[in-house]
């Protein structure tokens, strides 16, 4: 109830200041004078394209010469989605993204930017690890890849990043905005797992038992009962898929902003309210919800103030609450998995008397853990404010500037647990027709537990001096920026990780042709040894605009024609919590002289760590031609990693724990880049815009501290980052006793066979090779947008190719679990002598099997894919009707993600083959006004 309490009181708050803020931008621009022509009022600036970077700069298109991804934030609102950066997919040429749930406030997507996981993530210039953030409020999103672009940031330079800058309102013409969307749409999986049926089930287990000899578990009386269905709670056939699942669950959005400028302010204002319902089926009998729902709550006011001609200040407020619900224990994977591990013919969902079913091997009925388990609930709460101010000091010199920003942000995660057990019976008949039941669990009280599972804070804080000028042709730039980061996790009783950073820049332009740029800094972590907590990374750019040049005139079919190029040294902290330091842990104590004393044990070994480098060198070529219609741009990177974490080669066992981690590691990633477009009109009322980008990406391991290897096949060095490791598999044994096969395993026919690389006649750890492809991964999109008069229609295909996964578990192989698991269709095409010579698995076995379920090639599938991503088709309504009524725009829209998918992949969807809540289809539709 409190939760509850204090829900509606933030809702209220926010409503309350959205609503302000909103009086406040429509009075400041009533006292203006009326405008005649409405045209002007609502039209924004024209500027020439320019990208926000780092520190709140910005750097004109034409004078960049660093390696940077470029997306306007319209882009990304056609599409549905809980986390902005699920909307960046297939958009930009270098990053991948990677989702592994659906389960709604879990589906978040992870970055990949040129082989770099985990990307830095900035808001309006400052560091935070934030998705939850509606598109609507997003103004621009800049990728930074290159060196130059990156080294000012210093020790978290390394992983690239991805800079979200806000909407404040333009600088120019006063104007007002004020628009209001509704969304509504269906989700419903991208892709189902199929199992066996009763019958198959039971006739594939005997099968099974039989291949090694034992007697068959299921009569043949029991067989025709699971196909038949004459006693359906003694021989039950359930799909656990279809009991626990919806086919679809609704999604809702509804976002109010404001925008405009008024006299010398500028302001944007934002609410927005998303429900995300689960797939969850529930239970009638039920006052509450055990579905996996998602709330969020979010509010910002970023609002900016000329207060003279020199100073401007601004203040940015962002708040969210997020709320969400899953069954009894937070237990939604552990369900979802348990149905892997519970076949078709375990037990009925109900007894014949209504009580949950269950038996001795499957004491913990699905339906119950699902429905009457109780519930959980999760409340997050973030909020966090910028200010700061920029003052310009041309009174002293011209094109001097000064500037600062404070910001401070605060995390609070709370859980709580509603849990229950309850109870499950097993039903049989002790003659025909006579019921017996046994009673398995039993019923508990309801627990109600909230703990604080998360709690952080963070405060940023810089300050800056900055110069630039144009003196005839030559033109220069440049700044110097001093910044504390400061983070702390209280809920790990840690000190605070604080990054320290002093970084400028210097550029230099001569006639609008030749660009030189360099860029430093020098930057530290709390966290490491006194000596070794900073350090210096430089980096440096030269650029060429060809076509300003006097033998480039005749050739009119280029606009543009750049060259660029950088080099610089970033890094990486991963740095640990003092690990250079000797520690000491909670233990079980020691025995001497037979009495067991002692509880307190060694901590890990100290090792002093330094932080990860890479040399960064990037050659780009950027041109437009045909009037501007068309585009092209192509970078090559060469990525050189250095001091990487690896756990060190073990010395010696007598030292009785593990080595600790160490920066042994070094790793290459080269790659190429293209991004190239075309736009046109046809006839003045048909437009279109047809775009598209490729990435190949190659990662190879250069060092790693492995010892020499006794045979070249066994060397990871020189191998791909993402290699992977195991046997050869050469076909099925027709006989028993033939091999090779895993040392000590005696075959039979069905077995797999593997290729014995070290010819000793059995295969064992000297065997292990690389398998599969080596070949670089190659992400790629296209981008296509068409309208025609007030219709527009947009699409966007995402793809990937030459990658490649190792299928096994419980979600491929059958009767895992101890025998207890399930089975699958694709299982059917296993090994038997009548299908020998068309066979794609080995010979049915129950439980694991040491030889047939090792890591080898057999269990290696492609998972490209490529994917109608997004679509999104509209009419816009404007005419003289809607501007009497005060209305500058209505929009009708529909749009949808992940349509669907070609892929050769049979287990699951391709980019999260091995999750059991799927990537989700939403269809969705959305009605927007403009005032």
């Amino acid at each position: 109830m409190a939760k509850d309490i204090y829900i509606k009181k933030g809702v209220l708050i926010t409503i309350l200041l959205f609503a302000a803020n909103t009086m406040y931008a429509q009075q400041q621009t009533s006292q203006e004078k009326p405008q005649t022509d409405t045209a002007k009022v609502y039209r924004l600036p024209n500027k020439s394209l320019s990208y926000p970077v780092l520190y709140g700069q910005e750097v004109k298109d034409e004078h960049n010469i660093s390696s940077l991804g470029y997306l306007k934030g319209k882009e990304l609102e056609t599409t549905p989605s809980t986390f902005i950066y699920y909307p960046l997919t297939g958009r930009i040429a270098g990053l991948a993204t990677f989702q592994s749930s659906g389960i709604p406030g879990a589906d978040n997507v992870t970055f990949n930017i040129r082989g770099r996981s985990s990307p830095i993530v900035l808001v309006d210039g400052v560091v935070r690890p934030l998705s939850s953030i509606n598109p609507e409020q997003i103004e621009s999103v800049t990728i930074l890849k290159d060196a130059l672009s990156l080294v000012t940031l210093g020790q978290r330079s390394m992983n690239n990043a991805v800079l979200f800058t806000t909407k404040k309102g333009n600088r120019g013409a006063d104007y007002f905005n004020f628009n209001v969307k509704a969304q509504y749409g269906v989700q419903s999986p991208v892709s189902k797992r199929a199992f066996l049926n009763a019958y198959d089930y039971a006739t594939l287990y005997n099968e099974g038992l039989g291949n090694e000899g034992q007697n068959p578990l299921y009569s043949q009386q029991a067989l025709n009962a699971y196909k038949n269905q004459t006693n359906p709670f003694l021989y039950p056939d359930v799909d656990w898929r279809k009991q626990l699942y919806k086919k679809n669950a609704g999604f809702n959005r509804y976002t109010l902003n404001a925008e405009g400028r008024a006299k010398s302010a500028g302001y944007f204002v934002s609410l927005d309210y998303l429900d995300q319902k689960g797939l969850l089926n529930e239970s009638a009998n039920n006052l509450y919800s055990t579905n996996t729902n998602y709330k969020r709550y979010i509010f910002r006011s970023n609002i900016n103030l000329d207060v003279t001609k020199d100073l401007a200040v601004f203040l940015n407020i962002f708040g969210r609450i997020n709320t969400g619900s899953n069954p009894g224990n937070g237990d939604t994977n552990g369900i979802l998995n348990e149905i892997n591990n519970t076949p078709n013919n375990a037990y009925p969902v109900f007894n014949p008397n209504g009580s949950l079913g269950g038996n001795s091997n499957y004491t913990n009925n699905l339906w119950g853990r699902s429905t009457s388990s109780g519930y959980s609930q999760s409340l997050e709460r973030e909020g966090y404010f910028d200010t700061g101010f920029k003052y310009n000091l041309n009174s002293l010199v011209e094109g001097l500037w000064l500037s600062s920003k404070v910001s401070y942000s605060n995390n609070v995660l709370l859980n709580t647990n509603r849990s229950k057990a309850f109870e499950v019976f097993n039903y049989s008949e002790s003659t025909p027709g006579t019921p017996s039941y046994t009673q398995l669990t039993t019923n508990t009280t309801q627990v109600n537990t909230t703990a604080v599972n998360d709690y952080s804070q963070q405060f940023y804080a810089e300050a800056a001096i900055g110069y630039s000028q144009k003196f005839g042709k030559e033109e220069i730039s440049t700044f110097i920026n001093a910044n504390l980061d400061s983070r702390r996790e209280f809920d790990n009783g840690q000190l605070p990780n604080r990054f320290k950073t002093l970084a400028g820049s210097f550029k230099f332009i001569h006639d609008d042709k030749y660009i030189a740029e360099v860029a430093a800094s020098y930057a530290g972590n709390d966290y490491y040894l006194s000596g070794k907590k900073a350090g210096f990374f430089p980096a440096a750019g030269l650029g060429w605009n060809l076509h300003k040049e006097g033998f480039m005139q005749s050739l009119k079919f280029f606009n543009t024609l750049k060259i660029r190029g950088s080099y610089g040294l970033t890094a990486n902290s991963e740095s640990g919590y003092y690990t250079y330091q000797r520690t000491y842990i909670g233990a079980n104590g020691y025995v001497f002289n037979n009495t067991t004393a002692g509880g307190i044990g060694e901590g890990p070994l100290p090792y002093v760590r330094t932080y990860a480098e890479a040399l960064k060198a990037n050659i780009g070529l950027d041109m437009t031609f045909a009037a501007g219609r068309g585009w092209f741009a192509v970078d090559y990177f060469n990525n050189k990693q250095s001091n990487l974490l690896g756990q060190i080669p073990q010395g010696s066992d007598l030292l009785g724990m593990n080595y600790p981690q160490g920066n042994i590691g070094k790793n290459t990633y080269t790659g190429y880049e293209f991004n190239l477009g075309w736009t046109d009109q046809i006839g003045g009322r048909f437009k279109y815009e047809v775009s598209a980008n490729l990435t190949t990406l190659n990662g190879t391991v250069t060092e790693n501290g492995e010892a020499a290897q006794p045979f070249s096949w066994l060397q990871r060095n020189g191998q791909n980052v993402n290699q992977i490791y195991g046997y050869i598999a050469d076909g099925f044994v027709t006989a028993a006793g033939q091999g090779p096969v895993v040392a000590g395993y005696q075959s039979i026919a069905g077995d797999v066979k593997y290729k014995d690389l070290d010819g000793n006649g059995y295969i064992d750890q000297n065997d292990v090779t690389a398998i599969g492809n080596d070949k670089p991964i190659v992400f790629y999109g296209l981008n296509t947008q068409l309208s025609y008069d007030r219709f527009y229609l947009s699409f966007l295909f995402q793809g990937m190719q030459n990658s490649q996964v190792v299928i096994g578990g419980n979600t491929v192989l059958p009767f895992t679990n101890g025998g207890k698991g399930q089975a699958y269709p694709h299982n059917l095409e296993r090994w038997t002598p009548e299908t020998a010579a068309t066979a794609s698995f080995p010979r049915i076995s129950i439980g694991n099997n040491l030889n047939n379920y090792a890591t080898s090639s057999l269990w290696v599938r492609n998972t490209n894919f490529i994917r109608l991503k997004n679509l999104e088709i509209g009419y816009n309504l404007s005419n003289k009707i809607l501007e009497k009524a005060k209305i500058r725009n209505i929009r009708l829209f529909a749009n949808g993600v992940n349509l669907f998918t070609i892929s050769p992949f049979k287990f699951g969807d391709p980019e999260m083959p091995a999750t059991d809540y799927s990537l989700q289809k939403v269809i969705n539709t959305g009605l927007s006004v403009t005032f």
